[in-house]
């Protein structure tokens, strides 16, 4: 299980030690976390999202692959990872959808934004 909220902290918990196993501290706080396969998505204020390789996690490496600013004008307030693993929707607080595609975990596909 991963823990992450208002106090900008991501903490993957192992309930055998009831620790984090690592604490990942982002300067924003975290809004919303989404994952599916090997695809770990985190929205935060002021825009920002962050995307994590879970299998790297398994390795002991718990770095994200990515963090950027959303193009997105409003802010983002929902991330959620498609079941195939992927690609990922930005929701953002007035409606606004944007569909991210991910080639590889360094580099975006194609992006799409529905209003």
């Amino acid at each position: 299980m991963i823990s992450g909220g208002l106090d900008r902290a991501l903490k993957p918990l192992d309930f055998r030690s009831q620790n984090p196993v690592k604490i990942y501290q982002f300067y924003n706080k975290i809004y919303s976390m989404s994952y599916a396969k090997n695809l770990f998505v985190v929205s935060m204020s002021e825009n920002s999202m962050a995307y994590f390789d879970l299998d790297k996690l398994r390795q002991g490496l718990f770095e994200p692959e990515l963090i950027y600013f959303s193009k997105i004008k409003s802010y983002i307030k929902k991330a959620l990872v498609l079941n195939q693993g992927n690609c990922y929707l930005e929701g953002s607080s007035k409606g606004r959808i944007a569909v991210k595609y991910i080639n590889s975990y360094s580099k975006f596909g194609e992006l799409y934004f529905i209003k």
